[in-house]
Parts: structure tokens; sequence; C-alpha cells
């Protein structure tokens, strides 16, 4: 059986650290991915889930778009990371949203019960991405849509790249492996679509780079989340690693840039 909590654990991080790096992370291309959600059919009035919801920065601007005649059920395996939600000021004029802990492998959901569903950065740490596809096309109503926006690995990187960065990245993609993640899932989304007997398969690759982002704030968005990962006897060099990263990147001719597979599809009508 699949672990619900996946290749990520809130638990392992700094919390105050991790939530910022959370919220930029949710935030940065906001802007260009809305109007990529209204093309695989997010709208007013609808009901939503929000799977691998986290702390609810995103089921909020999702409440914003489906309005007041709409609602979003943000689920998530962390409570700590479902509080941090909860606990966010109201905002008037969207729709409500409902935090709940919920595996997405088995979704305390009726069939056909939500119109559409949005999950960002879970199926990277999920061990079995297909049977998670396939209980949200279970939940969704015919003629329903759903969004997956996730990393791939292949879409990333440092120019001119610092000494010691193909391994770092390389030994973390391994680290990820082996709790179950995947980091090129991006490019794996689509063919789990098909399999699961979705229609309209659209593939998009959303790219941000250091023009969009100052350097250090792509490396904390992109980067460094990733010596959390090595196991506590490899941590200490990670992290100075990823301080020589920083060190190196820190001139005027560095470049960044990290890709966000965007793949819609819809359940049949």
């Amino acid at each position: 059986m699949p672990q619900d909590t996946g290749s990520y654990d809130f638990g392992t991080y700094e919390r105050e650290k991790e939530l910022k790096r959370l919220e930029a992370q949710a935030t940065a291309t906001w802007p260009v991915e809305a109007p990529l959600l209204a093309e695989a059919g997010l709208g007013k009035g609808q009901r939503v889930l929000d799977l691998g919801c986290g702390p609810g920065f995103l089921s909020r601007k999702l409440a914003e778009v489906v309005g007041p005649s709409g609602s979003v059920i943000g689920i998530d395996v962390s409570d700590t990371l479902l509080a941090v939600g909860r606990s966010l000021a109201p905002l008037e004029g969207i729709a409500a949203v409902a935090y709940h802990r919920g595996s997405a492998y088995a979704l305390d959901i009726p069939d056909g019960s939500v119109d559409f569903v949005y999950s960002r950065l879970l199926f990277q740490h999920l061990e079995d991405p297909q049977r998670a596809i396939q209980e949200c096309f279970r939940v969704l109503e015919a003629g329903g849509g759903m969004c997956v926006v996730d990393s791939d690995d292949g879409v990333l990187g440092l120019f001119p790249e610092p000494p010691g960065y193909a391994a770092f990245t390389r030994r973390a993609a391994e680290l990820q492996g082996a709790r179950g993640g995947d980091r090129d899932v991006g490019r794996k989304i689509g063919w789990y679509y098909k399999r699961a007997g979705f229609a309209e398969v659209q593939v998009r690759v959303l790219v941000f780079t250091t023009d969009h982002v100052p350097m250090k704030a792509f490396l904390d968005i992109a980067v460094s989340f990733k010596k959390e990962l090595f196991p506590p006897e490899e941590r200490a060099g990670a992290a100075e690693q990823l301080d020589s990263f920083y060190r190196y990147m820190d001139r005027p001719d560095g470049f960044g840039l990290a890709g966000l597979y965007v793949v819609s599809a819809r359940k049949p009508a």
C-alpha cells in the first residue's frame, strides 16, 4: 500500500521558514497560472477540490475565483498545515473553504460530487500517482475538469552552473525517489490521465526565471528545500553545498529557470 505522506514531511522543516517558502512558491506564478485554470474549466459557482492544499494559500485563490456561490474543499495529510489554513483570516466575497485531513488515495468525497479538481506540487511526492488520479476521476462529475501543476527537473537550471550543483540535484532526486517521490513527474501526468479515462488532455510548461523573481528568492523556492531530503548524516554537507550555490549565483550574469507542468483534462460527459 502506498504511504499517504509520500516524500514530503512538513515536520522535518523549520516551520516559519518553510511556510514562507510555500507561500512564495504558491503565489509566484499565480497571475500566469490563473488564466490556464480558467481555460481548463475553473469558474464561478463551482465545487472545487484542492488536493494537497497544504496551508491553504491557493485554496483561498481558488475561492476568489469561484466566488461566494461556490465552495472549496482543501485536503491534506498534515494536520499542522491544515491548522494554518484554518487560522487564516476569512475574506469577504469568496467561497467558503473547508479543510479536511485525508488521503489522495481514498478521498472521503462522494462519486461525482465536485466540478473541478486542482492539485499543485503534490504528485511529485506520491508513491502511486496513478491511483490518486483515478480517485480524482471518481469524485469528479461527468464533464468536470482537473488541473495538476507539478515540477520536472528536466526544466530546472542555474547558469553558469555552480560547482557541485548537478551532483547535488541528482542526489536529492534519488533520495526523493527512495521515499516514493518522482522529480520528473510533470511530463507523466498526461499519461496518467489517459490511463484513468480522462479526455481533452492539454499539456503546457510554465517557466519562471530570475527575471521574474530575484536570484535569492528563486533559489529559496526552487532549490533550498532539496537539502531537507538528505539524511541527517549528510544534511550538514548538503547545507554547506546549498550555501555555496547562493554565493556563486550572487553575480550580475547569473540566471536561473524552473518549469512547472500545467496539465489539464476533462472527465467525459
